[in-house]
């Protein structure tokens, strides 16, 4: 069985997929999308995998080229659409506010503080 996470874009952009066949973890699984990320956006680069966010963990914490901060969020087994767009709001919220302390912890990042964060989020669909 394939599993297929998508990216949620306007219909003027084309749907971006990212393929894993059976992932044996949530661990292949985001070792793949980190592996995939140049098909959502080539600047991105992953600076942090699983790291504990306002009460649940980040998959990615990702930057790209111009400092700009975006989570990579993989829907939960069984996580309704609304349930994925409220954690991803709550951990962008919690992202957001210390990113400025990060830039100063970790200036080689190159982290952009006054840059708004961005959420992405995969899941094997999107209801309607």
């Amino acid at each position: 069985m394939s599993r297929s996470y998508s990216l949620p874009t306007p219909s003027r952009i084309p749907l971006t997929e990212i393929r894993k066949s059976q992932p044996q973890s949530v661990d292949d699984l985001r070792r793949d999308v980190a592996r995939q990320l140049p098909q959502l956006d080539p600047a991105l680069r992953v600076v942090a995998e699983n790291i504990m966010g306002l009460t649940s963990p980040i998959d990615l914490l990702t930057v790209n080229d111009r400092g700009e901060v975006s989570l990579i969020l993989l829907a939960l087994e069984g996580e309704n659409d609304a349930a994925l767009l409220t954690r991803s709001l709550a951990q962008r919220a919690w992202v957001a506010v210390r990113v400025c302390d990060w830039a100063k912890l970790a200036p080689e990042l190159e982290l952009a503080p006054s840059a708004p964060v961005r959420s992405i989020l995969l899941a094997p669909g999107f209801g309607a």
